[in-house]
């Protein structure tokens, strides 16, 4: 990667986009799942895109790393890196990063786009275990509004509201798991 990145940063730069890091852990099970995931909330904002594999020179680190990791974690790791494409911006999806490009403008509106509509994926917008936890709680609420559960799912947003008074955790996370809350919330009153 050393070698690479300042290519495609290079590549970046003539192109004069701009390039954001959002943090998430993507189970290697769930992999193909969010690319889809993040294919259709982006197709939903307005922001068509093609799935394509990642350029080699992105693939064989990533493959190095996370056959490292599997190997020490005692499980396989190894994941299809896939990136989609379109004229104005591209998404990178690494297991443990996505990689956002563009111009200034249409990076933000990606952003915010995959902000408003990833509120709920198989990804964890989180990272650290007591986040992750409240994650799963989010989506078991989220299970339980669709097999209209109602009273499960508020009880369990009533819970889940008391964890995040109690939640030490960066910012960035406290305000993931509020923001996939409040989703939850308006979800619940639909």
């Amino acid at each position: 990667m050393t070698v690479f990145a300042p290519l495609m940063k290079t590549r970046d730069l003539l192109r004069r986009w701009t390039t954001e890091h959002i943090p998430v852990i993507i189970p290697p099970e769930h992999y193909a799942v969010v690319v889809d995931e993040i294919h259709r909330a982006l197709a939903a904002g307005g922001l068509a895109t093609t799935p394509r594999q990642a350029p080699w020179m992105l693939r064989a680190p990533t493959r190095i790393l996370t056959w490292f990791a599997g190997r020490s974690l005692g499980g396989s790791t190894d994941v299809p890196l896939q990136r989609l494409v379109a004229d104005t911006i591209e998404v990178l999806l690494h297991p443990s990063d996505l990689v956002l490009s563009g111009r200034e403008k249409d990076a933000a509106h990606a952003r915010a786009v995959l902000a408003e509509r990833l509120t709920v994926t198989h990804a964890y917008l989180t990272w650290t275990k007591e986040a992750n936890e409240v994650e799963d709680e989010i989506r078991r609420a989220w299970a339980d509004l669709e097999a209209h559960r109602a009273t499960a799912a508020a009880e369990r947003l009533t819970a889940i509201e008391r964890k995040l008074h109690e939640l030490t955790v960066p910012y960035e996370e406290w305000e993931a798991l509020f923001r996939q809350r409040v989703r939850s919330l308006f979800r619940r009153a639909a």
